[in-house]
């Protein structure tokens, strides 16, 4: 009965907590990293100046919305979803418990899995690199938030931390 409880409940819970937290973070990261800041600004400047500049001269952009939308879409999700889905998956199967583990294997996955999708091919420049980190950063935030709700033994650790004698 426990594990039906942990698959159906705590499992999901810990994954969609873990979404959010990583999204808030990746929200501070974005205010903080004047790199990411200035990313994310150029970004939607330059969509904003296309799909205006099209509906101007009489063109529907709606073409060019749908898939700028779906390139963030698949970015957000490379950054926040699968890289704790997968290391879940992996944590759950292979029945790892360490958390250290899994932080950092959802923070290299978070930075790794937007590289490729952007198709990074070369060493990255140095505010690519400042990028790159706060994505490992976010997945370290999402990987922790993760285990600390529905990691395998963080209820065991938990629980000796409180019964251990102060000192």
């Amino acid at each position: 009965m426990r594990s039906v409880a942990r698959l159906l409940l705590i499992i999901p819970l810990g994954l969609i907590i873990a979404f959010g937290a990583g999204g808030f973070f990746l929200m501070l990261a974005t205010v903080m990293s004047p790199a990411l800041a200035s990313m994310v600004f150029a970004a939607f400047n330059a969509f904003a100046d296309t799909v205006f500049g099209l509906a101007f001269n009489g063109e529907d952009p709606s073409e060019l919305a749908v898939a700028a939308s779906w390139q963030g879409f698949k970015l957000m999700m490379a950054i926040l979803v699968a890289p704790v889905l997968i290391t879940a998956l992996a944590s759950e199967l292979f029945r790892i418990g360490n958390a250290l583990l899994q932080m950092v294997l959802t923070g290299t996955l978070a930075a790794v899995l937007p590289a490729a999708i952007i198709g990074l091919n070369r060493m990255p420049s140095g505010t690519e690199t400042q990028v790159l980190a706060a994505f490992f950063l976010t997945g370290i935030v999402t990987g922790a938030t993760y285990w600390m709700i529905a990691g395998r033994g963080a209820a065991d650790t938990v629980a000796r931390a409180v019964s251990a004698p102060p000192g």
